[in-house]
């Protein structure tokens, strides 16, 4: 029973660990497709030679 809970709480940690590097990574990602998105927007205006 010990060793169960211990394997729990290795597992909770890890995971807090990975929802904590995840937050910048999708606020990353969000920033890519901004930035996407103006591109194709001044490559459609004729902006970007």
């Amino acid at each position: 029973m010990v060793s169960k809970i211990k394997i729990k709480e290795e597992i909770e940690k890890r995971l807090s660990v990975c929802h904590k590097m995840e937050e910048p990574i999708v606020k990353s990602l969000a920033g890519s497709e901004s930035l996407r998105q103006s591109i194709l927007k001044q490559a459609f205006e004729g902006k970007i030679k």
